[in-house]
């Protein structure tokens, strides 16, 4: 199953340009990792998921440590 994504899915398209933001965008992969129990995960993107994945550690340092 994939999560619906914000802006990918017709249900989670927000209107404002400002909803896309970095920190919008982590905060959605933060979400949907405590939603699945998952301390640790692997994250990978691409474009401009790639941006994400590269913002993401900071806000979830735990999941990244040794």
């Amino acid at each position: 199953m994939a999560p619906g994504r914000r802006g990918y899915s017709p249900g989670v398209r927000p209107g404002r340009a400002e909803d896309y933001r970095t920190a919008l965008l982590v905060a959605d992969v933060v979400a949907t990792t405590e939603e699945l129990g998952w301390p640790v995960f692997d994250l990978v993107g691409h474009d401009r998921g790639g941006a994400v994945a590269w913002w993401t550690p900071p806000a979830v340092p735990a999941a990244y440590a040794p």
